[in-house]
């Protein structure tokens, strides 16, 4: 979708010692984004790997999502991740419109609260 029709933003927020945010909804999303601040500051390192977890209701098991791909090392279906980065980008989650719920997972424990916008284009 073109525009800001169908756009809303929520906060997913990993609160200090954690490595998952809040559970955000995304049902019916025909595209799903995470903006990812600087890891410079919130984390007990400088880099992070990023995961999206995803489940049917907000207190539900959540699991990794994976997508199909080919990545660095192997081929095929692996989990959906932004390899170890220093944040400050934008990055394209196919997977995660294919469920009601979203969290995202960091590799590496924040120190202090770590906000993440969420982008939902229905």
């Amino acid at each position: 979708m073109i525009g800001q029709h169908g756009h809303f933003v929520q906060e997913a927020t990993i609160t200090t010692d954690n490595l998952l945010s809040t559970a955000i909804f995304v049902g019916g999303a025909n595209h799903v984004s995470f903006e990812i601040p600087t890891f410079s500051v919130g984390l007990n390192a400088t880099t992070s790997n990023v995961f999206v977890q995803v489940a049917a209701t907000s207190d539900g098991t959540f699991r990794r999502a994976k997508d199909a791909g080919i990545y660095s090392a192997s081929s095929g279906i692996q989990d959906w991740e932004v390899p170890s980065d220093a944040g400050n980008y934008n990055a394209v989650c196919r997977p995660a419109a294919r469920f009601d719920f979203i969290k995202i997972e960091l590799s590496n424990t924040a120190t202090a609260n770590v906000l993440c916008n969420v982008h939902v284009h229905q």
